[in-house]
C-alpha cells in the first residue's frame, strides 16, 4: 500500500510544472554530477549550485513527453522513505513574488484536476521561503508537503518535497524540513 502510496505521489508531482518552466538551451540545460555523498546539481547559465545528499535518492528519468518536462527539471525518490525531491532551475525572471506564484500554482492545479492543498502554513529558512502543506491522494491516503524558492544572482531554484503517508502528521512536516536543511546553495 505505501509504495503505491508513493507511485501516485511521484506520478502527481511530475503533473505540476511552475509558470516559465520550459525546455532551453544548451547554456540552460541542467547538469547533474554526483561529489562524494551529495548530488550537485547546475545550470551552466547560472552562478548557483545546488547541493543534495543522496542518503538513498535515486536519479529519475522522465520521458520528454511529460508536461513538466523541463532541460532544467529534476526528480528524486527514495521509495525506502517514501521520500520524492523534485524541482526546477530557471531564470529568476521567471520568478513572482511568493503570492502571486503560489497563487497560480494552485489555480493551475485546480485547472488539471490536482488535489488542492490543505492546511498550509508558510514557512522560511535561511534564503529559502515557500509554503508546507498537505495533500489527499485520489486513493484516499495523503501527504505531506513543502514546496520552497530560493532567489538569487539572476536564478530561482524551485524545491518540492514530499512524503506520502499520513497527511497532516506534523512529524512528517519536522522531517521535510530537516531534510530541506540539508541542501546547500552555493555561488561559483
Amino acid at each position: 500500500m505505501r509504495k503505491f502510496q508513493f507511485l501516485l505521489l511521484a506520478s502527481l508531482i511530475a503533473a505540476s510544472a511552475p509558470a516559465g518552466a520550459a525546455g532551453g538551451a544548451k547554456d540552460s540545460t541542467l547538469h547533474i554530477a554526483t561529489q562524494g555523498k551529495d548530488y550537485v546539481l547546475s545550470v551552466p547559465a547560472s552562478r548557483l549550485l545546488l547541493r543534495i545528499p543522496k542518503a538513498g535518492l535515486v536519479l529519475q528519468k522522465e520521458p520528454e513527453t511529460t508536461e513538466a518536462h523541463s532541460a532544467r527539471h529534476f526528480q528524486f525518490n527514495d521509495e525506502k522513505r517514501g521520500l520524492v525531491v523534485s524541482g526546477w532551475i530557471e531564470p529568476a525572471s521567471s520568478y513572482s513574488k511568493f503570492g502571486k506564484m503560489w497563487a497560480d500554482e494552485k489555480a493551475s492545479w485546480k485547472s488539471q484536476g490536482l488535489p488542492m492543498p490543505q492546511h498550509e502554513k508558510r514557512v522560511r529558512f535561511r534564503h529559502w521561503q515557500g509554503m508546507a502543506y498537505d495533500t489527499a491522494l485520489p486513493n484516499g491516503s495523503g501527504s505531506a508537503n513543502i514546496r520552497v524558492f530560493w532567489v538569487e544572482g539572476g536564478t530561482w531554484i524551485d524545491i518540492h518535497v514530499s512524503l506520502a503517508d499520513k497527511a497532516g502528521d506534523a512529524a512528517l512536516h519536522r522531517k521535510l524540513m530537516a531534510f530541506l536543511k540539508t541542501l546547500k546553495v552555493t555561488v561559483r
